[in-house]
């Protein structure tokens, strides 16, 4: 039985305010250089995928 769509909405909805949350405070940091913080975001957004990807083919 897979859960209702909603449920896997609003999970991914988490992960969307969680990650731009991260980016803010990636962004905020004064000790890294501009390069770091791309890479730091990039690394944000592929986990973020990573999970959205985990959550749509979750079953239960």
């Amino acid at each position: 039985m897979n859960p209702p769509a909603t449920a896997k909405d609003t999970a991914k909805s988490a992960i969307d305010t969680a990650a731009a949350a991260k980016k803010q405070e990636i962004d905020n940091r004064q000790d890294l250089t501009d390069e770091e913080k791309a890479a730091a975001k990039s690394d944000v957004d592929t986990k973020a995928s990573e999970a959205k990807s985990a959550i749509d083919s979750a079953t239960t």
